[in-house]
């Protein structure tokens, strides 16, 4: 039974009968999602690879034991390593439409900060699941044996010199690492890829987080400052504009960061955004990793050539200039 027919049969036992031809609405190297209509709505079946799985197991653990904004979850086949579930918006980044509603992506932040802090409880059992643990303690270790790949960096573009010289930052690494964890804000579930167009709004104006195939375990700033940085190039915001503050203090007011002072959260968000490129460069090699069972040689897609010798890159610079 091919992943199409196992959908329509699961759906169909529920009562959910499809109305329209299913449509392929994405097709990476990373994820399949077809999208069908039926009389209940419409209905996303996705398709991801063995190592990126866990998404429907997590994303039903928030929906139907933490009750948070994502999606509900309908099925799920392990074998095929597919889901199906139901459609709870459209992504802030296609109603923003090149024109930023700062308020309303805000609302979406703060969403996602309450998922972040109910998450704090259950660390343990998401780690025995099998997310990966890029908590403070082990993040300088990982970024030590991403540099070990030394034949797949420098296959995707950095020089011999910027290799060794990354690899003498490793220390730095740690002494960053270890001035965040000073500040004594819990580790939870962070979900690698946060942005407007993993938010979706529906008709009431709940927004809810999708697309959790890429999470971990590590500090909650991470995806965080990828958000504001994403929103930062997007919408050419300034640092110092009403917007921008507007999203700042939407990622500092989550209940994590309630016992810190003002001064206290500038300063963990500093460390925080020198820290992002080793956290960006994990998450793409995670990526890397999951569409290809042989890197070093490399079947790396046009699309992705160079991302990560680039996020390299970004954290070797910023380290220099500091």
């Amino acid at each position: 039974m091919d992943m199409l027919n196992w959908a329509i049969n699961e759906l169909m036992v529920r009562k959910i009968v499809p109305i329209s031809a299913p449509e392929n609405v994405q097709d990476t190297e990373w994820s399949r999602v077809v999208q069908i209509g039926t009389n209940k709505g419409i209905v996303y079946l996705k398709k991801t690879p063995p190592t990126l799985s866990l998404e429907p197991r997590i994303t039903a653990f928030l929906h139907d034991q933490l009750h948070e904004s994502v999606p509900e979850i309908i099925a799920i086949n392990n074998a095929m390593h597919c889901f199906l579930s139901f459609d709870c918006g459209v992504p802030l980044r296609k109603i923003f439409d090149g024109t930023l509603q700062p308020a309303v992506l805000a609302k979406g932040i703060k969403n996602y900060t309450a998922i972040q802090s109910v998450a704090v409880a259950h660390v343990d059992m998401l780690l025995d699941w099998g997310i990966p643990d890029w908590r403070l303690i082990k993040l300088p270790g990982l970024f030590r044996d991403l540099l070990n790949r030394d034949a797949l960096l420098i296959q995707d573009g950095l020089t011999t010199e910027e290799l060794q010289t990354l690899e003498t930052l490793v220390p730095l690494c740690k002494e960053q690492c270890d001035l965040l964890a000073t500040f004594g804000v819990s580790e939870t579930l962070d979900h690698c890829d946060f942005h407007d167009n993993n938010m979706v709004m529906d008709a009431s104006g709940r927004i809810s987080i999708i697309d959790w195939a890429e999470c971990a375990i590590t500090h909650p700033l991470f995806s965080l400052t990828t958000c504001l940085y994403a929103a930062q190039r997007r919408y050419k915001l300034e640092e110092n504009g009403s917007d921008y503050q507007l999203l700042q203090d939407a990622c500092l007011a989550g209940g994590l960061f309630s016992r810190c002072t003002s001064s206290e959260k500038l300063e963990m968000l500093r460390v925080a955004k020198m820290l992002s490129p080793v956290y960006a460069a994990l998450a793409q090699f995670r990526l890397l990793q999951s569409c290809s069972d042989d890197i070093e040689l490399s079947n790396i897609s046009e699309q992705r050539r160079g991302r990560l010798a680039g996020i390299l890159r970004t954290y070797l610079k910023a380290c220099q200039s500091q």
